[in-house]
């Protein structure tokens, strides 16, 4: 009967929250080793609504953070983000800067960006909305805040996405995963769902959110309503992030000193959204949750502690060309150890490294970077400019400008008229990885930036000849500045008047 139900369990967490359970479980339907109160609070900025997880992280079977099984392993974040011309063109279609599109702001899309169409050809290119977010940000000020807003933020400090605040770093509420810990309070998490998941003015001071905002019930959030008006205020809900039990506890294995198949893992808790759980592999899984996928990954570090110090004492003894036990400074040098100092692995000062001198430099040289855990996360959704760019030409015509405001109803996931960058977010990935050896990886928190429309040659086969000759900046359309002839003809012409001949209002000109 026991095997029967664990053959079940891997089957049941493909249904919507269909499970409680105090440990994870892998594919196979393993029950995972737990430590009491091992993890790390986090919160997943889902479109819809949040949602509240543990992060566990084992290496070699000890949890991450655990100071009591040697140096303390650090959770950092690096992203991947849409790039500036995404980024430039919310800012700019946001009009009073509230940090959400209206329809009416939408509607006005041509009209707003027509001052950025630096070439006069009519339409709105990456790289002139890139240019511009550098004019902008270049007069704006630079802000410290935690939890800023990035229109105010410069250039330069959009460019990074590490989840820490300060000069030259990407505003914490911009980040689809935050992790409670030294770069992300309780406080600056609650800002970041008030600012995600309020209905008011970002600026207005007595914010408050409402269990329905925060996919809870009321009775979720009575015990931190200190004032009993059933919604939380910045510091209630501060409180609540640091108190909540997880809805999901996601669970990494990974291995350094040992050998093993990373592994990723889900444990529903007592009262998880909906959501659904596809095991792909051991070490890779997706999980769909308030309208976000999330592909999650552990990923086997490729130059473990292990790993070097077996590779360097394997080369210790093809070095030792006089097989005498230890290496003189022309032997070391043949070593071909990077960025190592003879002096500082020939502890006793003799002039000889033996085996065990170079195994314990080892040791001490990678102690902490061994214990770095990283967790990439990257926005994998469709950019703002993609969605838009629907011929796709790198470009954003004056048709898909005008469409605009209709094209984006379409991601409006609460129905409330407004479009915010989270209604934007779809799909992240999460991968999980102990840090490599360093000097095989100098660099931590890298955003990569995520691959976006190139302005590509678009077929113009639509269209009468003289339609192909008049459309000069080749966006597909034939505006009144491009047409050859009088007023009252391209007005008979613009069946839908719209402003633009499309190719078959040219054909019913025939």
């Amino acid at each position: 009967m026991r095997r029967l139900v664990r053959s079940l369990i891997p089957a049941v967490l493909l249904l919507a929250g269909g499970v409680s359970s105090g440990g994870a479980w892998a594919a196979d339907g393993r029950s995972l080793p737990r430590e009491q109160g091992a993890g790390s609070a986090a919160v997943l900025f889902a479109p819809s609504r949040p949602v509240f997880l543990r992060l566990l992280v084992q290496v070699d079977g000890k949890s991450a953070g655990n100071r009591q099984s040697g140096p303390p392993l650090v959770l950092a974040v690096r992203t991947e983000t849409g790039g500036e011309a995404d980024e430039s063109l919310f800012q700019h279609l946001d009009l009073n800067g509230d940090g959400v599109l209206t329809a009416g702001e939408l509607q006005k899309a041509r009209e707003t960006l027509a001052p950025l169409d630096a070439d006069d050809d009519e339409t709105i290119s990456i790289g002139e909305l890139a240019g511009a977010l550098q004019k902008r940000g270049s007069n704006s000020p630079e802000r410290a805040d935690a939890v800023g807003d990035a229109a105010s933020l410069p250039l330069k400090a959009r460019g990074r996405n590490d989840q820490t605040s300060g000069p030259g770093r990407a505003p914490v509420s911009r980040l689809p995963l935050l992790i409670l810990g030294p770069d992300a309070s309780a406080e600056s998490v609650a800002e970041a769902l008030m600012r995600e998941y309020g209905s008011g003015p970002t600026e207005q001071t007595d914010r408050r959110l409402d269990a329905s905002a925060l996919g809870l019930s009321p009775e979720d959030i009575r015990p931190f309503d200190r004032d009993g008006d059933r919604k939380l205020n910045v510091g209630e809900l501060a409180k609540l992030v640091l108190e909540i039990p997880p809805q999901l506890e996601l669970s990494f294995q990974l291995f350094d000193q040992r050998r093993g198949r990373p592994r990723v893992s889900i444990a529903p808790a007592k009262h998880p959204p909906a959501f659904e759980w596809q095991q792909t592999s051991g070490d890779a899984a997706t999980l769909v949750v308030n309208g976000l996928k999330v592909d999650l990954s552990a990923k086997r570090t490729r130059a473990s502690t292990g790993d070097m110090s077996s590779f360097y004492a394997l080369r210790f003894n093809i070095v030792d060309k006089d097989k005498n036990n230890y290496l003189d400074k022309k032997e070391f040098a043949a070593l071909g150890l990077p960025a190592a100092d003879f002096s500082a692995i020939d502890a006793n000062g003799d002039g000889q490294i033996v085996l065990a001198e170079l195994t314990e430099y080892f040791k001490k040289k990678t102690a902490s970077a061994s214990n770095r855990v990283v967790v990439t996360v990257a926005d994998e959704s469709k950019t703002l400019f993609d969605f838009l760019d629907t011929r796709p030409d790198g470009r954003l015509s004056p048709r898909e400008l005008n469409a605009a405001a209709t094209r984006l109803g379409e991601l409006d996931r609460n129905h409330d008229g407004k479009l915010t960058r989270g209604e934007l977010r779809t799909q992240i990935r999460i991968e999980v990885e102990l840090n490599r050896y360093p000097e095989t990886r100098p660099t931590m928190l890298v955003a990569v930036p995520r691959n976006q429309s190139s302005s590509t040659a678009v077929s113009r086969d639509r269209g009468p000849e003289w339609f192909l000759r008049m459309d000069r900046n080749y966006d597909g359309d034939v505006s009144w500045r491009e047409f050859l002839g009088s007023r009252q003809m391209f007005d008979q012409l613009d069946a839908d008047h719209d402003g633009l001949l499309s190719p078959e209002e040219a054909e019913h000109a025939k």
